[in-house]
C-alpha cells in the first residue's frame, strides 16, 4: 500500500532585515546559491510610536520593503519571500496596510512568497495578529483569495 503523505518539502532560506539607515551591506550576507535556495526579507510597520528607545513612523508596504528588493535584484534572482512581515494599526489602518500590501505583491514578479508575523508581543505591548482584528482579517482573506 502506497502512502498518501505528502513528501517533506525543505528549502533552505538566507534571510536579513529590509535595508535601513546604518544597516550592514546586503551583498555581505549573501551566502550565495550553492547554499540558499530562496532570499528573504524582514521587517514591520511599527506605526506611530517609541519601543526600545525608538521613535517609529508608519510606513507602507513599499516603503519598507522596495529599496531591498531594488538592491536584491543586483545581488541575485533567487526566489524571492518577505518571510516575516507584519503592521501595527497605531498612526494609521491595519486592514489598509494589508489591502495596499496584497496590491503591491499582485504588481511584483519579483515576491514569490510571504508569511505575516503573527504574534501577540506582551514585551513590546505590540499585537501583531491579524484574527484580533476583525478589519485586517477581512482585508486578508480578500488579499489572499484574490491574490493572483
Amino acid at each position: 500500500m502506497r502512502s498518501r503523505r505528502r513528501p517533506f518539502i525543505s528549502a533552505a532560506v538566507s534571510s536579513a532585515f529590509a535595508v535601513f539607515p546604518g544597516a550592514g551591506q546586503l551583498a555581505k550576507l549573501y551566502p550565495g546559491p550553492r547554499y540558499v535556495d530562496r532570499v528573504g526579507i524582514d521587517d514591520y510597520n511599527w506605526g506611530d510610536r517609541t519601543h526600545d528607545g525608538v521613535r517609529t513612523h508608519w510606513q507602507s508596504f513599499r516603503s519598507l520593503f522596495q529599496p531591498t528588493i531594488n538592491r536584491l535584484g543586483h545581488i541575485t534572482h533567487m526566489p524571492l519571500w518577505i518571510s516575516e512581515v507584519g503592521s501595527l494599526g497605531l498612526g494609521g489602518s491595519q486592514a489598509a496596510w494589508i489591502t495596499a500590501m496584497f496590491s503591491h505583491l499582485k504588481q511584483s514578479t519579483a515576491i514569490t512568497g510571504l508569511m505575516w508575523f503573527d504574534l501577540d508581543d506582551y514585551h513590546h505591548h505590540a499585537d501583531w495578529r491579524i484574527e484580533s482584528h476583525p478589519d485586517a482579517a477581512r482585508a486578508w482573506a480578500h488579499g489572499f483569495w484574490n491574490r493572483r
